[in-house]
């Protein structure tokens, strides 16, 4: 619609040794401007999209709040550990497209065939620090989930960037930080449905492709019903 953005791409890390890159999205750029953060600060994001698409990254939001320096004990510890050991380490940053937290990474995917029972029971016993797992499972699909406990409706589609899949931040415009430029925009199928089987019942999230060969429609179906 012709409107000017402003943005402002920020990196942040903490004790873990892991870093992330977050984009500060039109009035929230001024919380965050140069002269603040000339004062290496600690800043406390709350309510922030995270995409885990090519490397793991944050975004604001409309609704997000940031505050600075909050008093807080945990941003006073922050701020010693960041004076005493921080400000000389070297931090993984998790934002670049490959990258994996300290003691998953180089790890290989372990596929493994099981009911859904089996398969919580093993997530609830899983060595997070080991390698990646992936589970084939048969079961039925039971139901779409389309509204929330709290009433409010869930989409069954996200808007995204037509060159890297990766979900358009709200009031973006158009603009991809992925791709850093101004792209087209596709609608994705994206459902959060219930599976069973014999044993037990599971929540699981299907992204485009599978949900295409659920529901058997294009996603631009439900767009256009959803304009009208």
């Amino acid at each position: 619609n012709g409107a000017e953005l402003f943005r402002r791409n920020v990196t942040v890390c903490d004790e873990s040794g892991c870093s992330v890159d977050v984009t500060f999205w039109n009035d929230l750029v001024n919380v965050v401007d140069e002269s603040v953060l000339q004062t290496q600060p600690v800043v406390a994001m709350k309510g922030v999209s995270v995409r885990d698409y090519g490397g793991r990254s944050c975004s604001t939001l409309n609704s997000t709040q940031i505050e600075v320096n909050p008093d807080l004990p945990e941003a006073k510890q922050l701020k010693i550990w960041w004076a005493n050991t921080g400000c000389s380490m070297a931090f993984t940053n998790l934002s670049q497209q490959g990258v994996s937290a300290p003691g998953t990474g180089g790890q290989p995917m372990v596929t493994k065939n099981m009911t859904i029972a089996e398969m919580k029971n093993d997530v609830k016993n899983m060595d997070l620090g080991g390698a990646m797992h992936s589970y084939e499972i048969v079961g039925r699909l039971q139901f779409i989930t389309t509204r929330g406990r709290d009433g409010n409706d869930i989409p069954i589609f996200y808007m995204a960037c037509d060159s890297c899949n990766r979900k358009m931040a709200e009031g973006s415009d158009g603009f991809c930080q992925a791709c850093n430029r101004q792209v087209s925009v596709k609608a994705r199928y994206m459902l959060r449905s219930q599976f069973v089987d014999s044993t037990d019942d599971a929540y699981l999230t299907c992204f485009h492709d599978q949900a295409h060969a659920l529901i058997g429609k294009p996603v631009e179906d439900f767009v256009m019903a959803q304009e009208t």
